[in-house]
């Protein structure tokens, strides 16, 4: 009898040690499934949300001889009278790596400063101060301090560049660092260029691959990837700050935009054929113009060798065959330099194309394309033959150019208008 009782008293125990379990197992798991992480479809594109945890600081405005604004301030330097070239010299104090842009209202500077060292080691700036500068006198006509630092890269091999301006040069485009933890917001501010005012700003919690103006509108490009193949470009209306976006898929990646048009490129580097100029690759791309509403394609370019700002590519001629890399044949190759916005092309054969700011806006400098000079030649003998505007006009004539002089002062960078001559003809 005692064994019978002490056998169902087990059993029973058993029995209710087998059904806690399996209540706690059915408790585990409907938790497991309550608190599992759902996926949530991407977040809009270029969605307008401000990050509390770090806010960004857009600074006030300030004019030379007014309240000041973090940054250095700018002063003029002295100019030798002999020196018959020179304009004006203008110090904007020790901004380090700064970005120049041309505008109608004369140059604008976007300078990194207050650097602080990041977790892996690197110097990242806090802040970016911007100086827009009369192009007739040096003088300051606007400064504006930005926290968080907008990232500014060197025009190079890919398009992530983050500075930049309309065709008409009306309007300057910044992006600045990512903030916060995960997901990063990332802001992108659109300043006017003649007066420094804020025309809008958006942020995004998905990564930014690219941005560009047109004349009245942001273009924007993100992803949930770090690539165009499922993101999207959105459009943000200038003259309407607070209308929605329109949004289309890539296509490719965003490399700038015309007055009134998109422009993307199947490849990420601005200059996917090197094989003219020392490289040993030479990839032609294929650039599209799209319609910046519905992303409908208008136009199609092939052959691209180069991508430059303000909507200017550079390609082989039709039927042009491709030279090997560091051959002869390329100062023969016919190639052309194409103006997306107006539609002007130039024969750019035996040339080499480069930026340079004049006071109104961006030219273009053409180079006897050939093999490095030797470092004993003058100076004066390594300067450009000849020049092209927006109308794509080649010129000889003298042109006046506004560039970093970081010799003209110890410590400082100091900003020149002087006037190139154009060389002869080697």
């Amino acid at each position: 009898m005692a064994a019978s009782s002490l056998n169902g008293t087990l059993r029973t125990r058993l029995a209710v040690a087998a059904l806690a379990c399996l209540l706690t197992a059915a408790l585990v798991g409907a938790a497991g499934w309550c608190l599992r992480p759902v996926s949530k479809p991407p977040r809009p594109l270029g969605l307008e949300e401000a990050s509390p945890a770090v806010p960004t600081d857009l600074g006030t405005l300030a004019t030379q001889g007014g309240a000041g604004t973090p940054g250095a301030q700018v002063t003029p330097l002295p100019v030798a009278a002999d020196d018959t070239t020179t304009a004006w010299a203008t110090s904007l104090g020790d901004v380090g790596d700064a970005s120049l842009m041309g505008t109608p209202h004369g140059p604008i500077v976007v300078a990194p400063e207050e650097y602080r060292s990041s977790a892996d080691g690197q110097e990242l700036p806090e802040v970016a101060t911007i100086y827009a500068l009369d192009a007739d006198t040096g003088e300051l006509r606007w400064q504006r301090s930005i926290q968080p630092a907008a990232l500014t890269f060197t025009w190079g091999s890919t398009t992530s560049i983050r500075a930049v301006t309309s065709p008409d040069g009306e309007y300057l485009a910044l992006a600045l660092q990512p903030q916060g933890l995960q997901p990063p917001v990332q802001t992108v501010v659109v300043l006017s260029s003649g007066t420094g005012e804020v025309v809008r700003s958006v942020e995004t919690r998905e990564n930014l691959l690219g941005l560009a103006l047109t004349d009245d509108a942001l273009v924007v490009q993100t992803s949930s990837t770090h690539h165009p193949e499922g993101g999207s470009v959105s459009l943000y209306p200038l003259a309407s700050p607070k209308d929605a976006a329109s949004a289309w898929p890539s296509t490719g990646w965003l490399v700038g935009a015309t007055s009134q048009g998109v422009i993307q490129s199947a490849t990420r580097q601005w200059e996917p054929c090197t094989a003219a100029f020392s490289g040993d690759e030479c990839f032609l791309s294929i650039v599209t113009i799209s319609d910046p509403v519905t992303g409908q394609v208008q136009q199609t370019f092939d052959r691209v060798t180069l991508i430059l700002p303000s909507g200017v590519i550079e390609r082989l001629a039709d039927d042009q065959m491709v030279p090997p890399p560091n051959d002869p044949a390329w100062i023969t190759a016919r190639r052309e330099l194409v103006n997306l916005d107006t539609g002007a092309t130039t024969d750019i054969t035996g040339y080499r194309v480069s930026r340079a700011v004049a006071p109104t806006g961006n030219i273009w400098l053409l180079s006897p394309l050939a093999t490095a000079p030797d470092p004993d030649t003058p100076v004066s003998d390594l300067l450009p033959p000849a020049w092209t505007g927006p109308d794509g006009t080649v010129s000889t004539d003298p042109v006046e150019t506004i560039e970093f002089d970081h010799e003209r002062q110890e410590d400082t960078t100091a900003l020149t208008r002087t006037t190139m001559t154009m060389s002869a003809e080697g």
